[in-house]
C-alpha cells in the first residue's frame, strides 16, 4: 500500500478544501486515502482520478463494517469473554491443554459459585464429548486451546485483521488500484470539509509610516502530513452540499401476495341467451367450486374445468437526476500573489507550507507600508452631579 504525496492545496471561506496528491508509480499499485467520517460523503462526491494506463478501482468498506461483517462470519469478537466465546460455539471442536492435550466436541460452559478462602467467587466449566467419555475442566485450568474446523480459524484470522483495520471508528480508508506495466505519473484531487481559515491584522502606527501586517491562520484536521505543499486561500461563499453517497440505501418496494386464494366465479347464460338468473349463477358457481377442489378433476353436467389468468401490470416510474460537480481549476494563481476571481479573492502563499497533522500554523499573507494618517478621537461626558 504506498501513497501519492500531497502537492497542491485550496482552502475556501465556506468551510471546504481542494486536495491534489501527484507523483510518480510504476506498474500496478495500490493507493490509501484515509478520511474522517464526516469527510467520505464529499470524498466519494467529488474524487477526479488521472492515470495514463486508464482503468482505476476504487473500493472501501461499507457503513458499519465492523459489526455487519463480524456477524457474517462464524464467530463474533464482539464477546467480552473465553466464557462467551466457547458458549457460542457448542458442538464444534476444540483441542485444549489443561495441562494434558484433550480433545472433543464442546457440550456446553457453565459458571458455578465456588467458596475459595471464604470469599464466593465464580469459576467457569467447560464439558467435552472426549473419544473416553465426557470430562470437566476449569476454564481457568486452561493454558491454550484451539478449533479443529480450518474455517472457524481462517475466520477468527479475517476477524482480527477486520479490528485492526476499523480500529478508529472515525476513520475511513478509500483504497485505490491502479494496473499498469509502465512507470507513468499519476495525480488525483477531490474536496472535502476543512476548518475555516481566518486573518487576523495589525497596524503599527509607532513608525514613521504605517505599517500593515496580515496573517493566515489555517488548521490541518486531516489525517495526512502536508509537506511542501502549494497553498492558496480563498475567501467568499460559493454554493456548497452534501450528498450521502456512503450510505447505505434501499428502495421500498410493494409486497404483492401469490395469486392461491380465492376463485372466480363462472356465469353461464341460457341456451345462448344473455340473460341468465340469480340463482343460476349461484349453481353455476358452486359447481365450478366443486370441481376446483384438490382431487377433483372430473367433469359433470357439461362443466369443464376453468383456468382463469390474472396479470398483474406495475408501472415503472423513472427519475431524472440532476448532477453537478465543481471545484477549483487547475492553477490557482501563476503569476500574481491574489487576485480576483469572479465573486472570490485568492492568495497565493509564495513558499511551499510544511504542516502536520493536527496542528495549526499563522502563515503571512501581506505586509508592508501604508498611507494613512493618525487622528484622535475624542468623546464628551456631561459631569455627573
Amino acid at each position: 500500500m504506498s501513497n501519492l504525496p500531497l502537492c497542491r492545496l485550496a482552502l475556501f471561506s465556506s468551510g471546504v478544501g481542494f486536495f491534489e496528491h501527484r507523483g510518480s508509480v510504476t506498474g500496478s499499485a495500490e493507493l490509501s486515502l484515509p478520511f474522517h467520517v464526516d469527510a467520505i460523503n464529499d470524498a466519494l462526491k467529488s474524487l477526479v482520478i488521472n492515470d495514463p494506463a486508464g482503468s482505476p478501482v476504487v473500493s472501501y468498506p461499507l457503513e458499519e463494517t465492523l459489526s455487519r461483517t463480524l456477524k457474517s462470519l462464524s464467530l463474533d469478537l464482539r464477546d467480552s469473554s473465553v466464557y462467551d466465546l466457547l458458549h457460542n460455539f457448542r458442538g464444534a471442536e476444540i483441542e485444549i491443554l489443561a495441562p494434558d492435550s484433550i480433545r472433543g466436541r464442546i457440550i456446553f460452559v457453565e459458571r458455578r459459585k465456588e467458596y475459595v478462602n471464604s470469599v464466593n467467587v465464580n469459576k467457569d466449566y467447560l464439558s467435552l464429548q472426549t473419544a473416553t467419555g465426557i470430562k470437566t475442566i476449569c476454564v481457568d485450568e486452561i493454558s491454550s486451546f484451539a478449533f479443529c474446523d480450518p474455517q472457524i480459524t481462517a475466520d477468527l484470522n479475517r476477524a482480527l485483521n477486520l479490528i485492526l483495520q476499523c480500529r478508529n471508528n472515525e476513520t475511513r480508508n478509500i483504497a485505490i488500484k491502479l494496473s499498469g506495466e509502465s512507470e507513468r505519473n499519476v495525480n488525483l484531487s477531490y474536496v472535502i470539509p476543512t476548518t475555516l481559515w481566518k486573518v487576523s491584522y495589525r497596524l503599527d502606527l509607532s513608525g514613521e509610516k504605517p505599517f500593515l501586517q496580515g496573517w493566515a491562520i489555517i488548521e490541518n484536521d486531516s489525517d495526512i502530513d502536508w509537506e511542501n505543499v502549494e497553498l492558496a486561500l480563498v475567501t467568499g461563499k460559493p454554493v456548497s452540499f452534501i450528498q450521502k453517497l456512503y450510505e447505505i440505501h434501499k428502495l421500498s418496494r410493494p409486497v404483492i401476495p401469490l395469486l392461491i386464494e380465492g376463485i372466480a366465479e363462472a356465469k353461464m347464460y341460457d341456451s345462448g341467451s344473455a340473460n341468465y338468473s340469480e340463482k343460476a349463477n349461484k349453481k353455476t358457481a358452486a359447481k365450478f367450486s366443486e370441481l376446483a377442489m384438490p382431487g377433483s378433476m372430473r367433469s359433470s353436467d357439461g362443466f369443464d374445468a376453468l383456468v382463469c389468468c390474472e396479470e398483474a401490470v406495475g408501472q415503472f416510474e423513472e427519475e431524472d437526476e440532476c448532477d453537478f460537480a465543481g471545484g477549483p481549476k487547475s492553477g490557482l494563481v501563476e503569476t500574481a500573489d491574489a487576485r480576483a476571481a469572479g465573486d472570490q479573492f485568492e492568495f497565493k502563499i509564495k513558499n511551499s507550507v510544511n504542516l502536520a497533522r493536527q496542528q495549526s500554523a499563522m502563515l503571512p499573507l501581506v505586509e508592508g507600508e501604508i498611507k494613512a494618517e493618525k487622528i484622535l478621537v475624542l468623546s464628551k461626558k456631561r459631569a455627573i452631579k
